[in-house]
């Protein structure tokens, strides 16, 4: 199973490496081993944020007919609307958040 989805469904779970042949890494197959390798994914998972945070499409994707200066934004959905989009892009780093800003591009009204 691939680590990004692996990890937020075992939230709270023991993990095993469960194996005979490794007494260290694993729990030796009879539960008596070590079992490091569970005990240090279990130690990142609690460090990594929930993951994966839904999707936040740009304020200006989303409702691309209410103009940036309306009321809207200010409180209530649409500074909620906002809230969410900023959290999830600030969770972004590297090549996704190049990826994500060149799909959805930055209108300049938005722009911090």
């Amino acid at each position: 199973m691939a680590w990004p989805k692996f990890s937020p469904s075992t939230r709270g779970a023991k993990l095993v490496e469960a194996t005979s042949n490794d007494r260290y890494w694993g729990d030796g197959g009879d539960s008596t081993g070590l079992n490091r390798l569970g005990r240090l994914l279990e130690l990142v998972r609690s460090e990594l944020p929930s993951w994966p945070l839904a999707l936040a499409l740009p304020p200006w994707v989303a409702h691309p007919d209410i103009d940036r200066s309306d009321l809207f934004w200010r409180m209530g959905v649409g500074e909620g609307i906002e809230i969410s989009y900023w959290t999830y892009r600030d969770t972004l780093s590297g090549l996704a958040l190049e990826n994500f800003d060149a799909y959805f591009g930055t209108e300049a009204a938005w722009r911090p």
